[in-house]
């Protein structure tokens, strides 16, 4: 009888023990909202490296409009630029070659 009791023991602590596969390991993680907008920062600071987008800011009607990413409503161009090459550094990495999580995507 104790060899049934440590037998079961031992084969309930080994089921508990292995790892098992969930569905949430199977499905692709969402990717949050605030890595999207960041991932498309950068993707403006590759087609606009210089930040000559500002000088058009007075134009925007909407950030999503070509050259406008950065612009503020009644900003001046200076501090545009400024926050545009900021975003830009940080979109290049640690080794300038891009965020790495923008990279997994």
């Amino acid at each position: 009888m104790n060899k049934f009791i440590l037998f079961g023991a031992a084969l309930l602590a080994i089921v508990l023990l292995l790892p098992t596969s969930s569905a949430q390991e199977t499905k692709p993680k969402k990717s949050s909202a605030f890595l999207d907008d960041l991932c498309e920062k950068c993707e403006y600071c590759k087609t606009d490296p210089e930040c000559t987008g500002c000088k058009l800011c007075s134009q925007c009607k909407n950030r999503r409009q070509e050259g406008c990413r950065f612009c503020r409503i009644k900003e001046a161009e200076a501090e545009c630029v400024e926050r545009c090459n900021k975003g830009c550094r940080i979109c290049g990495g640690n080794d300038g070659t891009g965020l790495a999580s923008c990279k997994r995507r």
